[in-house]
Order: C-alpha cells, then sequence, then structure tokens
C-alpha cells in the first residue's frame, strides 16, 4: 500500500532528502515495529513520579527538531523539491521523486496518485495523466460544451427564421372588439371601460351588442364575424393545418432542416385575417412546445422527446397533434346574454410513410410520447391558456365558433354588417410555405469499469428523427347547439 507521511514541525520543515532518508528507514523496518503496542498506551497514561532534579533537566532540554508519524493507506506526503511548506498540497502532489524506488504519478485532475491504469491528459504539460473517472468526466464536460455551443447555434438559426417567416405571436395580431362594434352601430361611450358580449332576444330572434364585466361571456366580435362568414359561405368552421412537403429529400438530418412545411386554410381566403393568424400561430407554439423548443407552461409537464427518453421509447416515429373541441354549449344567462362555453383539448394520432406520404396508422398505441403528452395538455389547457396568450386567443375563436353555429341554426335575423364587419386580410398572411421545425437530440455513453475508461460504442452517433405535424381541427359537427341552457345574470 502506498505511505502517508504527516510531518509534524516545530522549527523549521525538513529537507526533502532528510525525508527520503527517514522513508528508507521506515520502511526497512518490520510491521510490528511501526505498530503501538496495546500496553504502551496503558503504561504511559499511569502517572510516574519524578525527582525535581529530572522535572528541571527536561524543561532546560531544546524541543526535537521534528517529528514525524507514519501510516499506510494514503497519498504520498513528500515535499516537492524547492517547497519549503509542509502545507503545499499542490506542490506535494505534483513532485515527482523517487520514492522508494517507485517514481510517483500523480492525476492532472484531482491530484491524486495514479495507479498502472493511466489515461494522457489533453490540455495540460507534457506527460500529464489523468485516472480512468477522471478521463470520463472530462470527455462529458467537454461533450456538454460541444452540445450547448450546437445548441446556441441552432437558436440563432430559428430566431432568424422566425423573423423571416413571420413565426412568433404578437400582441398587435389580438383583434379589437370595439372597431367592430362601432361599424355594428354599438355606441361606444357606453362601455364604461368594459368588455363586450351578445345579446339574444328570443321572441324577435335577434341580437345586439351590450357590455358586460364577465369574461367568460364576452367574445370576440372580430372572430365571430369572420366566423359567420366562414359558416354562412362554406357551412363549416375554420380549419388550419401545417402539411409537410414531399420535396424528394431523404432522412437525414441536413435534408430534414432544408425541408418545408405548407400552410393549408380552408377556406382559403383566411389567409392573412386574424382567424388564420391565431390558428397557425397556436398550432405552430403546440409543435414547439411538445417538442420541447420551449419552457412547459406546467410545472411537471415533460416534452414528447423527453417522454420517448425515459420510457426507452427509441424508433423513428412521425406523429400529428391538433387542436379539437371536446365539449360545447349555448348558455342564455337570465338578462338575455348569449354565452358559449368551450372544453378544447389535443389530440393525437401516429403516422406511418406510404408511397403517398404520411397516413394516419390503423391504431395508436395508448403510450406513445405524443399521445401522452397531448393527455397532458388536455389535462391543463385552461391553465395554459390563461398563461399562453395564442392559446387564449385560440379558446376565443372556438367560443365566436359556437357562437356563429348557434346563431345560424337558429335562424337568428342577423344584419348584412355582422358578416363584414371583420378587418379586410393582411395580403397573402405571410408566406405560405415555412422551414419545417426541427429539435436534434443527441446522446453519447461513456462507461468506466474498474478504473478503465472507454465509449459504450465506436464513436459514431446515433441518429433517430421524430416529425410532428398537425392543425386545427375543431369538429363542430359533433355537437348540436339548438338549444340553450339558463344560466345566472351575465350584465352589470
Amino acid at each position: 500500500q502506498p505511505l502517508f507521511v504527516k510531518v509534524c514541525d516545530t522549527r523549521k520543515p525538513l529537507s526533502a532528502s532528510r525525508l527520503v532518508d527517514v522513508l528508507s528507514t521506515e520502511r526497512r523496518a518490520t510491521p510490528p515495529q511501526r505498530q503501538r503496542q496495546p500496553g504502551l498506551a496503558a503504561a504511559s497514561a499511569a502517572p510516574v513520579r519524578q525527582s525535581p532534579a529530572q522535572t528541571s533537566r527536561q524543561a532546560a532540554a531544546p524541543p526535537p527538531p521534528s517529528a514525524a508519524v507514519f501510516g499506510y493507506g494514503g497519498a504520498c506526503g513528500l515535499l516537492a523539491p524547492g517547497s519549503e511548506r509542509s502545507g503545499d498540497v499542490a506542490a506535494q502532489r505534483s513532485c515527482g521523486v523517487t520514492c522508494g524506488g517507485c517514481e510517483r504519478r500523480f492525476c492532472a485532475a484531482c491530484r491524486l496518485p495514479v495507479g498502472d491504469v493511466s489515461y494522457a491528459a489533453d490540455g495540460v504539460e507534457r506527460g500529464g495523466v489523468l485516472h480512468g473517472e477522471c478521463k470520463a468526466e472530462v470527455v462529458l464536460q467537454r461533450v456538454r460544451d460541444e452540445e450547448q455551443a450546437r445548441l446556441q447555434r441552432d437558436a440563432a438559426v430559428k430566431r432568424d427564421r422566425c423573423a423571416e417567416y413571420g413565426i412568433g405571436w404578437k400582441i398587435e395580431a389580438v383583434p379589437r372588439s370595439l372597431v367592430v362594434a362601432a361599424k355594428l352601430g354599438f355606441d361606444l361611450s357606453a362601455t364604461g371601460g368594459k368588455m363586450l358580449c351578445v345579446a339574444f332576444e328570443e321572441s324577435t330572434k335577434t341580437v345586439s351588442v351590450v357590455p358586460t364585466c364577465d369574461p367568460a361571456a364576452s367574445i370576440n366580435l372580430e372572430y365571430l364575424s369572420l366566423a359567420l362568414q366562414v359558416r354562412r359561405r362554406e357551412g363549416r368552421e375554420p380549419f388550419f393545418s401545417l402539411d409537410p412537403i414531399d420535396s424528394g429529400l431523404g432522412d437525414s438530418l441536413e435534408d430534414r432542416r432544408a425541408a418545408f412545411q405548407v400552410k393549408r386554410f380552408e377556406p382559403a381566403w383566411l389567409a392573412g385575417t386574424s382567424v388564420g393568424e391565431v390558428m397557425f400561430q397556436a398550432d405552430y407554439h403546440l409543435k414547439e412546445l411538445s417538442m420541447g423548443e420551449c419552457q412547459q407552461p406546467v410545472l411537471g409537464m415533460r416534452s414528447c422527446f423527453e417522454l420517448s427518453e425515459a420510457e426507452g421509447f427509441g424508433d423513428e416515429w412521425n406523429a400529428r397533434e391538433w387542436f379539437v373541441v371536446r365539449a360545447c354549449e349555448v348558455q342564455l344567462s337570465q338578462d338575455q346574454v348569449l354565452i358559449p362555453r368551450v372544453k378544447m383539448g389535443v389530440e393525437a394520432r401516429e403516422q406511418v410513410r406510404c408511397a403517398h406520404g404520411l397516413e394516419d396508422a390503423p391504431l395508436t398505441r395508448p403510450d406513445h410520447p405524443l399521445v401522452r403528452y397531448a393527455e397532458a395538455f388536455s389535462k391543463h389547457f385552461d391553465v395554459i391558456a390563461e398563461r399562453k396568450s395564442v392559446i387564449f386567443h385560440l379558446r376565443e375563436l372556438a367560443k365566436a365558433t359556437v357562437l356563429a353555429k348557434f346563431l345560424l341554426e337558429t335562424d337568428t335575423r342577423l344584419d348584412e354588417s355582422w358578416f363584414c364587419a371583420a378587418a379586410p386580410a393582411q395580403g397573402e398572411g405571410g408566406p405560405s410555405k415555412i422551414p419545417q421545425l426541427w429539435n436534434e437530440r443527441y446522446h453519447s455513453d461513456i462507461q468506466v469499469s474498474a478504473g478503465r475508461f472507454g465509449d459504450a460504442a465506436d464513436g459514431s452517433i446515433g441518429v433517430r428523427v421524430h416529425g410532428v405535424y398537425g392543425g386545427v381541427q375543431m369538429g363542430l359537427e359533433r355537437f348540436p347547439v339548438q338549444e340553450v341552457v339558463v344560466a345566472p345574470s351575465r350584465i352589470s
């Protein structure tokens, strides 16, 4: 075992040559001579009667120059040549003197002695060595630094693309109901800083705009006007999806980065309107959240990639997720205010590649990472809507769409101004094609066994590709809303 040397200096430190001599003498001693005998402690503990002359002679005697205590099981404590302080640990552990005929080597990272197995230390003085465990730490830190640099480069590229293609929800995109209310003949001075809702007169089948203090009863009038247009002209609710473009590229990472997706609005004239903008931005942000590009809005939620890694779901997969309306109704308060109620969620389904592109798989396993993420998002949808503005306004659009369906299916008498009060489309609503969002994850396994360091594989990087697509598909045809439910008063 390596020898541990502790120097107790009372006047001046021992020189390195003197310590070598003392150490050589101690190594030649037999183990019984180095061990303290049990009876010695008991004998020394007993009081010894001394004469006054002996006591005075001991007090006048000078103290010994130094005392060395030896033991086994630690690092060599020899002072490095030129070091005069026994506490200079760095100097001690970098010493290269011969200790008892053997050359001591110390790890360049932890400064502890190195045994028979060692590795060359990169970036230190020539001849430096490392333990296997320390080598693994050095390699791991280098991989982390490279990964952090790659993430920063990717983030810069994504920021530039978002600015170029108009990706990202902005508060300026929120339509104002007061502008539409003025076109409907509503007196803006009567609002008093309140929100706006729709009052319904059952006897005459007419509606009017009134102020309210209840957020549940408020309606974004521009969303309602556009939803009425879509319902009257197309007989359906607005629809949006981001579809992959089959450009003949391969499945490599570079090809995935160069891939594009196309915006698909139904009807097509929704592109450039406030309805088309909120559907596109909400769908894109859902992809960012599910792929781990942004911080999750609820504590404990994990992205589909994190779920995939935790469960060992290592195969490549493609899937789509989309916003849906799971339940809806229209309530009529005692003061004749229409209150649309919606319960929204997210659904997901795995896709398989065929000759015509991607198609929905006949059966999607319930433990699929994207399915699990969709379930968690649906569970916390209302909380997320309060924390994410774009999700909140998508829910407001769903409320307006449900109310538009009710008004037209109940043959409510609507003036033509209700259908043309919304602001006109702003051009084409940005580029019709946008770059496909990507998120690359690299995995590297490092193994250390019995002090030996080695990669788990041959150094190659395994690549798995996951594709996420989808859109906004409310599916209101499943819910009849001709009848209203009585609710408490909503005007104050």
